[in-house]
């Protein structure tokens, strides 16, 4: 399969969209309606975070830590245990406000690692000497000294058990009454993950991204095969898209890699609003069996959650635009086919 591309144009101030990561389709109905509650109660507290005046890089945290409580993802609660049953996750942060960005790597059994890249941020931005990326034992000692205790095994969802693939990384990514655009990302890795191992969740350039200039702001999470989204600069790869002079449109761009046909798993979320418009644009497309995401705005009576699934081996791409609550669906469909 190839992606799938979804567009909507709201007029408001505040924005969000959450993603739950790339991977494989809930097994049952149950718990893809569980999903979809967790994207939907991520998007509010998000909003409810924006409504009183939050700055965008505080909410995009909290739409993280409601997700990695929900213990339905592969982050907090739900994350991967690595092959010697530990449990190291990555997150990264950044906001266009101040153009910076934090990391943290390999925190060890930590439920919100959303709040320990939030914690470092908030250091940073007080002019506190940090570094921007932390990881092993030093991070873990910042935690400690932050009040983002280290939890008991028993306490993740997936202690002792083979869940197979799963999820990947989960994100969100918002902007706020000012027109700040911020994201935040979470990641336990793949599963039975080798001990050590730092995944693009915390790479900025490849699990997330950021980027104000004169014209525009532009946010991005990406989920899914982290040695490829760290090879090939996904995020990195959506922020030159989303320049003047790209002539690309928004699936060439995301689909354009060197010598392949077909890439591997991984999904893309995004908000794009002008400097001089309180126009936001949602972009998301994706290239896996199932991509979980919830979206909000004022412009809407409430948040909207939808599990993506493709099947087969085409292309499927959608665009939507929402202009005064009122839907205009457009749909293409293009077989490209799979070389054998």
């Amino acid at each position: 399969y190839m992606g799938i591309h979804y567009m909507e144009k709201v007029v408001n101030k505040w924005a969000v969209v959450v993603h739950g990561g790339v991977g494989d389709p809930p097994k049952t109905k149950i718990k893809m309606h569980k999903q979809k509650i967790a994207l939907k109660e991520a998007c509010l507290a998000v909003s409810t975070a924006l409504s009183n005046n939050k700055l965008a890089e505080e909410a995009s945290a909290i739409g993280v830590t409601a997700l990695e409580n929900s213990g339905l993802f592969n982050a907090g609660k739900g994350a991967n245990a690595t092959e010697d049953k530990l449990f190291e996750s990555d997150a990264g942060l950044m906001s266009t406000r101040t153009g910076r960005y934090v990391s943290m790597a390999l925190l060890s059994n930590l439920l919100n690692p959303s709040q320990a890249v939030l914690a470092l941020y908030h250091e940073i931005d007080k002019g506190n000497p940090y570094p921007i990326f932390m990881g092993g034992a030093g991070a873990m000692k910042f935690c400690e000294q932050h009040s983002i205790p280290q939890s008991p095994s028993t306490a993740f969802n997936k202690y002792g058990k083979d869940k197979g693939k799963g999820k990947d990384t989960v994100g969100c990514v918002c902007f706020d009454n000012l027109g700040n655009g911020a994201v935040c990302t979470s990641s336990g890795g793949p599963n039975k993950k080798k001990s050590g191992r730092i995944g693009s969740g915390a790479i900025f350039g490849a699990g997330f991204g950021a980027e104000r200039n004169k014209d525009y702001s532009t946010v991005c999470a990406v989920s899914g095969n982290g040695d490829f989204l760290m090879r090939y600069s996904i995020s990195l790869k959506w922020m030159s898209y989303c320049k003047e002079d790209s002539e690309l449109d928004f699936t060439e761009a995301m689909t354009g890699f060197p010598e392949m046909l077909y890439p591997p798993l991984f999904g893309i979320v995004a908000l794009t609003r002008g400097t001089t418009s309180d126009e936001t644009e949602f972009y998301q497309g994706f290239s896996a069996p199932s991509f979980g995401i919830g979206f909000y705005s004022p412009s809407m009576k409430k948040p909207k959650a939808r599990i993506n699934q493709l099947s087969g081996n085409g292309f499927y791409s959608e665009c939507s635009k929402v202009q005064k609550n009122k839907a205009l669906l457009e749909e293409t469909r293009v077989n490209i086919g799979r070389n054998k």
